[in-house]
């Protein structure tokens, strides 16, 4: 094996933007959350002492800037879960031309 091979920790795979974390407890990796922007992590996103800064300066200057809050006012039931499921395979078929 070669001298140049280090071991890093890819806690968001290149592309993605699911955010993964190390459960010491159970030892096992976890979806810790999901960024919701349209921005997606340049390159695999790791646990390295060292790294180059510059690499990320630019992604993480601004990514939370497209993040949007929310606020969920409630559910609705399984009717309407349907209706909105329908009408969307509706619109997707009448654009889907």
């Amino acid at each position: 094996m070669s001298d140049n091979l280090i071991d890093v920790l890819v806690e968001i795979p290149k592309g993605s933007n699911n955010k993964y974390e190390y459960d010491k407890e159970k030892d096992k990796f976890r979806l810790d959350r999901v960024m919701y922007s349209p921005v997606y992590y340049p390159a695999d996103y790791v646990y390295l002492e060292e790294h180059l800064l510059k690499e990320y300066e630019h992604f993480f200057s601004v990514y939370k800037n497209l993040e949007k809050k929310i606020n969920i006012i409630g559910w609705a039931g399984i009717e309407e879960a349907l209706q909105v499921i329908e009408e969307s395979k509706a619109a997707y078929q009448k654009n889907d031309k």
